[in-house]
């Protein structure tokens, strides 16, 4: 089976075509922090996330939880899918313990 030729991403072309990155889809494209976070709703002026917030959730994580990153060059990116799959965590856990709490409070109401 033939396997697809990888060529090295250039991280000085973010924009590069598809064909010219290490990856097929621009949903796997690697963008940088700086470009993730305009993709969230913030509270602030600018109206997305912080750029810090994307770094800190990236390092320490939120709700135990890390966005995963790579270093492309010395620059910190993720991709789409990856910033999806980190709300998807997050959502899924937030879900969780909702549900914890509601049982809990079913169960002391029956004595249990």
């Amino acid at each position: 089976m033939d396997q697809p030729e990888l060529t090295i991403f250039n991280p000085d072309n973010l924009t590069a075509p598809a064909q010219q990155t290490h990856c097929q889809e621009p949903y796997d494209r690697p963008i940088t922090l700086v470009e993730a976070a305009k993709f969230l709703p913030g509270r602030g002026k600018s109206g997305h996330i912080h750029v810090n917030a994307l770094r800190r959730w990236s390092k320490k994580g939120f709700r135990g939880i890390k966005l995963r990153t790579i270093y492309v060059g010395v620059l910190l990116c993720t991709t789409r899918r990856w910033l999806d799959q980190f709300i998807k965590e997050i959502n899924r856990e937030q879900g969780a313990g909702i549900a914890r709490d509601a049982a809990a409070q079913i169960l002391n109401q029956a004595g249990i």
